[in-house]
């Protein structure tokens, strides 16, 4: 592991995020499918470097299942990265197959809000981080009042990235102002009373 570690201390990083993507995986043309022992695996990268450890999806989800596999994992946190957002099962099949040939599986995961809540039940205690179809401030204030304590957005942002850092700037700012606006409706003075407030399922 030494290497990882030199790799990590050359560019600075503040920790290590470990993907996990099954799915993807078995769309690409000779993907690796054999993901036994990952979790040995894991945890033997968390327990050997300085590094905090992040596992992370990569937009299928984590559910409680998966979750419960994590219980005695010295993970720092883990990104549900729930479906909603950009599909690597879709994206894999176009650059595979020229199509979408199995669109079940395009759209196969568990949904973000469902992902947050079954990871929270069976990690209490890990920090989590909600992406996948994070794509406005009121998607956002959602998410930590589910029980995140941070989000991650990707693909709103490539198009101002493409754009310009202004552009960037700005969309970042209107996302900013629309998470404060939900705070303020939600009469909660800061992020850590949102997620006090909880939100309420209707069946």
């Amino acid at each position: 592991m030494p290497e990882l570690v030199d790799a990590l201390d050359h560019v600075g990083a503040n920790a290590l995020a470990v993907h996990t993507n099954p799915l993807q995986e078995a769309m690409q043309h000779k993907g690796d499918t054999d993901f036994s022992g990952s979790i040995e695996r894991l945890r033997d990268v968390a327990r050997s470097i300085s590094y905090p450890v992040m596992l992370k999806e990569v937009g299928h989800g984590i559910g409680a299942a998966a979750a419960a596999e994590l219980v005695d994992c010295p993970i720092a946190a883990v990104d549900v990265a729930g479906a909603g957002g950009t599909s690597w099962a879709r994206v894999e099949q176009f650059v595979r197959y020229g199509e979408i040939r199995y669109p079940a599986l395009a759209e196969w995961g568990i949904p973000t809000a469902q992902a947050l809540q079954e990871v929270r039940h069976t990690l209490p205690d890990v920090p989590l981080v909600a992406s996948g179809g994070i794509r406005t401030g009121m998607d956002a204030a959602k998410a930590l009042a589910m029980g995140a304590d941070m989000v991650a957005v990707a693909r709103p942002l490539l198009a101002p990235a493409i754009e310009s850092t202004a552009a960037v700037l700005d969309w970042l700012a209107r996302f900013i102002a629309e998470l404060q606006i939900c705070l303020h409706g939600c009469g909660a003075s800061n992020l850590t009373a949102l997620q006090r407030r909880g939100v309420t399922l209707i069946p």
